[in-house]
């Protein structure tokens, strides 16, 4: 699994740093005239490595993502850790059924380039079919799946009789997605959550979710942890919060706001506070996420606050969540910084030229 795991982060990276390094003429040239930057032909290399540092934290959180979620696969199952989730909340029967889909690994590994992200979350919705789960995959996937089609039949367009062939294509794919459907039920006696689900709007972003077991199911809100005071800090934190209530019916239900990193470092003792709130190692991180509730606290006796004090993971802390148990964070990093300099990531980016 170590092995594995290396292995698809030295993917990511080498992704990550061709398209860094594709895009560095025209993130350059677009600076080229920038009458505002007041720096001498000798501070050159201060305007690359903005653009280029600019480039790379804009992506970094992306790929992050994309290695949390193959992690949690190796140690779930990729039927346990889907792309689209759909949930139909009956009154009546006092359930609520469960439909997720997944795409396999190896799509993302065969067909990268024609537009699949096979490690992200694409949302949950409410749905009332299996039918209409999958009409939605198709309508998300569409675009990929003509490029995945041109691919495999070496067709350039799909205009003349080659307009049966996508349409059979298309069909063939649509009877896959749906015996690839899981279906999940849950008897659920709380009308207060069943009429939340039926409330809920039509799409909810979510950046992971996994399925321990079907008694089990985690949720996180992702942000690689860099700039944590941004204006949606509030909504972010209340999405926590919605998708808590929104899986009361899953006897173990978790949601999260995670951090990829502690944005004022690693460090000391496994640490939970009751005035933080927020589960860390080392110092305090900066961020209004952290915060926000404060304000709260003093309007309504601190109920929402304490809430949503125990949801925030950041770092090692996130990472250990995830990660299997026989690799330590410390382990992961080991393996991260590797892969790092086995791409040659560094050097690639300081040998691009800026006249």
């Amino acid at each position: 699994m170590r092995e594995k795991i290396q292995d698809f982060i030295i993917n990511e990276l080498s992704a990550m740093r061709d398209s860094i390094v594709e895009g560095a003429t025209d993130n350059l040239a677009n600076r080229q005239y920038n009458v505002f930057h007041g720096f001498s032909p000798a501070g050159k290399e201060i305007v690359k490595y903005m653009a280029l540092g600019r480039s790379f934290d804009s992506q970094l959180g992306n790929r992050l993502q994309r290695i949390a979620m193959y992690i949690s696969r190796l140690n779930y199952g990729v039927d346990n850790v889907p792309n689209f989730l759909f949930l139909c909340a009956d009154k009546e029967e006092k359930q609520v059924t469960v439909w997720t889909f997944s795409f396999p690994d190896e799509l993302d590994l065969r067909h990268k380039n024609v537009g699949f992200n096979v490690y992200k979350t694409q949302c949950y919705m409410k749905a009332n079919s299996k039918s209409e789960c999958v009409d939605v995959i198709m309508a998300q996937s569409a675009d990929a799946l003509k490029e995945l089609i041109k691919a495999e039949k070496g067709i350039e367009s799909f205009r003349g009789k080659n307009k049966k062939v996508l349409d059979q294509e298309l069909s063939e794919y649509r009877k896959h997605f749906e015996t690839a459907i899981v279906e999940r039920v849950y008897d659920c006696t709380s009308d207060d959550v069943l009429n939340h689900i039926n409330g809920i709007p039509k799409i909810i972003p979510v950046d992971l979710v996994y399925f321990e077991d079907n008694k089990t199911i985690s949720l996180y809100e992702i942000k690689a942890g860099g700039d944590l005071d941004s204006k949606n800090c509030e909504t972010n934190a209340d999405e926590v919060l919605d998708n808590l209530k929104c899986f009361a019916f899953v006897e173990h239900h978790y949601s999260y706001f995670a951090t990829c990193y502690n944005n004022r470092g690693e460090g000391g003792e496994d640490t939970y506070t009751e005035d933080d709130g927020v589960i860390y190692r080392g110092q305090r991180p900066v961020g209004g996420v952290f915060n926000i509730y404060d304000k709260v606290d003093r309007k309504t006796g601190g109920k929402k606050w304490e809430d949503m004090r125990k949801r925030i993971l950041v770092g090692s802390m996130f990472w250990q969540k995830i990660l299997p148990k026989e690799i330590s964070y410390d382990d992961f990093i080991a393996l991260y910084i590797k892969a790092f300099k086995d791409t040659s990531f560094e050097k690639e980016l300081m040998d691009i030229k800026y006249e």
